[in-house]
Parts: C-alpha cells; structure tokens; sequence
C-alpha cells in the first residue's frame, strides 16, 4: 500500500552522539515508494548496523582471528543485538508497517554508551 494522499515514505539512518558538541549524523536516507519497501529498506540498515556493530566472527569482512564470541552478553549495551532481535520480530515489523500505512512514524532505536542508533520510516505528507 502505498501513503494516504502521499507521495512514499521517507526513510533514515540518524547516529545521534551523546557528546553535545556533536550533531546528529546522517548515514543513510530513502525514498521508498510503499510501506512494505520503507520496511525492506529498513531491515538492510538494521542488518547493515548490526553487523557493523556487533560483528559475528567468521561472518563480514574482519578476520575470524580478530574477533572472539562474549558467551555471555555483558550488562554493556549492545545496539547490534536490539537491531538482530528487531530483524527476528516479524510480528512487530508487520504492526510497524501497518501503522506507516496509516499515516504514522515508525523507529527503531539502540544504543551504547556513546550513541544512540535511530532508523525511522514516516510517510511523506501530500503538497
């Protein structure tokens, strides 16, 4: 379905740092013509982060050797994680895109101790 007297949906990648000199960063934005593909999109990003930020050894392009598995997550924040455990909830991902379809912002957000990591999809309101 595509936005209610719209024109799509935006979409973005935002690093919003906790060090108030700094202003938000962004890293990634698109126009996607449909909730669905507002969704895929951010699924890309939400893998994209993860695997940047919470890299799997033996997965992407670091050597196996210079990464180790944590047994045991650690009480650090872990924004890698919250995007794979986002990635996994289909169901949450299924109501997120039905509210886009209705006209409202949908987000997903982690972060660690420096940054806060927000993807956001919003439709695109008629002229």
């Amino acid at each position: 379905m595509s936005a209610r007297n719209g024109e799509g949906y935006l979409c973005d990648v935002v690093a919003h740092p906790f060090d108030v000199v700094r202003a938000p960063v962004l890293l990634a934005e698109h126009r996607a013509p449909t909730s669905r593909l507002a969704l895929v999109w951010l699924r890309g990003q939400a893998e994209r982060l993860a695997g940047a930020l919470d890299p799997i050894p033996g997965k992407g392009p670091l050597p196996q050797s210079a990464l180790r598995v944590v047994e045991t997550p650690s009480a650090t924040p872990n924004p890698g994680r919250i995007f794979r455990v986002w990635l996994s909830d289909e169901m949450t991902q299924e109501t997120q895109r039905r509210n886009l379809t209705c006209g409202h912002r949908v987000h997903v957000v982690a972060g660690d101790e420096q940054t806060v990591y927000a993807l956001t999809a919003r439709p695109i309101p008629s002229p």
